[in-house]
């Protein structure tokens, strides 16, 4: 859905270096910078497949040659079998959602994936009058948050964690947070970055910063890049 450009370096560091012949679903591709960032930064050339219920994200996709194939699905019934994907990417999707559905996102995501599972979504968010409704100038109803995540919901599934602080950011960015404010009615504080590697040792890395909980220890993906 929405895209905060200060989590591009986060996620994509998560990501195997090398994608060549990975195959990687994006769940809610809305404008494809997901699809993008990963030809434009990442090694390899990976089969990407997009998937958003907002019809006009999909006939936007369909010639211009970023994904592989694009369907407009519902994500919690895409229909695809287990392990379809080495990886699923599900980046500021999950505040879309009721908790119930967002319960059952993370299970459907680890149900598809191979490998590895990857989810962010707004933290700390001061006067979010966006709760509830669209954003103004957004064409997509659907892109309104519903729900607000914590880390330990995250912990406790299993899931490796990273707390952004935006507050720490380039002027340039502080600007685009306060134009963020006047449009949206909101100021995003901090964001949470999520992941699982399926299949390794079940032990977690926290990055909290100054959050109540303490760093365990970091640690990053084990792929071969």
């Amino acid at each position: 859905m929405s895209h905060r450009p200060q989590l591009d370096s986060e996620i994509l560091s998560i990501l195997p270096e090398n994608l060549e012949g990975k195959t990687i679903l994006d769940y809610g591709m809305g404008y494809g910078t997901w699809g993008f960032l990963i030809r434009t930064r990442k090694n390899g050339y990976p089969y990407i497949v997009g998937t958003d219920l907002f019809k006009d994200y999909i006939n936007r996709h369909r010639n211009l040659g970023i994904y592989n194939e694009v369907y407009q699905k519902d994500i919690l019934n895409t229909g695809f079998e287990d392990g379809s994907f080495d990886i699923v990417l599900a980046c500021e999707i999950i505040e879309h959602l009721d908790k119930p559905d967002g319960y059952k996102l993370l299970d459907e995501a680890e149900r598809l994936s191979k490998e590895l599972v990857i989810f962010s979504t707004p933290y700390e968010v001061i006067n979010p009058r966006r709760i509830s409704k669209t954003p103004f100038m957004d064409p997509n109803p659907l892109n309104k948050h519903v729900s607000k995540w914590v880390p330990q919901e995250f912990i406790k599934n299993g899931y490796h964690i990273k707390i952004v602080d935006f507050r720490e950011m380039r002027r340039s960015v502080k600007l685009f947070d306060t134009f963020r404010r006047l449009i949206f009615g909101s100021s995003l504080q901090k964001g949470i970055i999520a992941w699982k590697e399926k299949n390794a040792p079940k032990k977690r890395s926290i990055e909290l910063g100054d959050q109540e909980l303490t760093i365990v220890e970091t640690m990053t993906p084990s792929f071969e890049g």
